[in-house]
């Protein structure tokens, strides 16, 4: 309040110095205009001397009784509003009072420990004005993760990892999930092969707030993939010939399934089951033998190539041929048994 007073009586002081100048100058002679805007600046240069140069502004602070900071280190910035010349109170802002709370927590400050950590920094005057409560009651901002929002990342990411596939989560466990400092919140993945063969989930989720790793978050879970497989469309027995009308397309979760199954309906024609299939079974590759095309006992063409001959005979198949297949076969003629590749229709081509 000095410091005010003496400011106070320096500018009436000046004040009066300058009006009494005026007055003789209006007794003297009429003013024009000219004379009259150099009398108006006078005045408002007198008045601006008087407040910058009557004294130094006064270093007063009020310290809130809450407040909320941002950041690891609670600053006088932060919980205080400060009344100083700028580079005073730009060294004041910076006065560090110690580590912030955890996100979301509260933290109290004695009135004691705020004027020690002011009065014990060593490029702060001696002589500053401090309105403090007894006690300081300090939280951290903080914002939430919410489980949907994982499940949406998780989503994100099954879309790119299941490229043009159906896919469903079926199960989802998410470990936890945090209250995080407030700040600029991003996420990444830090799992490559997040799904097993058996459909099982595996994925961590990495959090970062304002460029820094703040949390690492563990999700399980089970997974399906649907697409289109070769069914049976009715009860079908053991050696029975396909059809494409025997079959029908379903779409079935792929990690369901034990084995490869057939995906093709074109791939049934010629193709013989091994074993009973019930309805809307999907068929696997190992169910399937080729249907023979020459039978044991069937007389068959026997063709034999040397150089630029060609010989044409008959013969008795041995055991049952498939295509492109080697099977034994008699030569009607000779009574010898030969080895023969199956081509078209009942011919077999002789290998010596």
């Amino acid at each position: 309040m000095t410091c005010l007073a003496a400011r106070s009586r320096a500018l009436i002081v000046q004040t009066g110095t300058i009006l009494s100048k005026i007055k003789k100058l209006l007794s003297k002679q009429k003013p024009n205009r000219t004379s009259l805007i150099l009398i108006v600046f006078q005045i408002l240069a007198a008045w601006h001397c008087a407040f910058v140069f009557a004294g130094d502004a006064p270093l007063h602070i009020v310290i809130e009784e809450f407040s909320q900071v941002k950041g690891d280190q609670i600053f006088l910035k932060d919980i205080a509003s400060i009344q100083a010349k700028p580079y005073i109170r730009e060294v004041l802002e910076t006065v560090s009072l110690g580590r912030s709370p955890k996100p979301g927590m509260m933290k109290v400050l004695t009135r004691a420990r705020v004027l020690s950590h002011l009065r014990g920094h060593p490029a702060l005057p001696k002589d500053i004005s401090v309105a403090c409560p007894d006690k300081i009651y300090v939280k951290q901002r903080f914002q939430v993760l919410e489980k949907a929002d994982i499940r949406a990342r998780v989503d994100l990411f099954l879309s790119d990892y299941f490229t043009d596939k159906a896919y469903e989560i079926k199960k989802l466990r998410i470990q936890k999930t945090g209250i995080y400092p407030a700040g600029e919140l991003t996420m990444d993945y830090s799992s490559e092969r997040a799904v097993d063969k058996n459909g099982n989930l595996s994925l961590s989720i990495a959090v970062w707030v304002d460029g820094k790793e703040v949390d690492s978050i563990r999700i399980r879970g089970k997974i399906a993939v649907y697409q289109k497989v070769v069914c049976a469309a009715r009860h079908l027995e053991k050696g029975h010939p396909l059809a494409q009308t025997d079959v029908v397309l379903v779409k079935k979760d792929m990690f369901s399934l034990r084995g490869e199954a057939v995906r093709d309906v074109m791939a049934m024609s010629g193709q013989v089951l091994k074993i009973d299939v019930m309805k809307h079974t999907p068929i696997k590759e190992d169910w399937l033998v080729p249907l023979p095309l020459i039978r044991k006992g069937e007389v068959i063409v026997l063709v034999a190539r040397s150089d630029h001959m060609r010989i044409v005979t008959s013969g008795i198949a041995k055991e049952d041929g498939f295509k492109d297949k080697m099977m034994k076969v008699e030569n009607l003629g000779s009574g010898k048994i030969l080895r023969g590749l199956v081509r078209e229709g009942s011919t077999v081509e002789v290998i010596y």
